[in-house]
């Protein structure tokens, strides 16, 4: 993951609960592939 340009997987308009953090990441990398599911 290339923390100078992260990664954004849902729009910004999108509830925060399923929006995808750096500190969500770092806990679970895994994550972004569920999202793109």
């Amino acid at each position: 993951i290339d923390t100078a340009q992260p990664q954004v997987l849902v729009p910004a308009d999108s509830p925060p609960t399923i929006r995808v953090t750096d500190a969500a990441l770092d806990e679970h990398p895994h994550a972004t592939v569920e999202l793109h599911e």
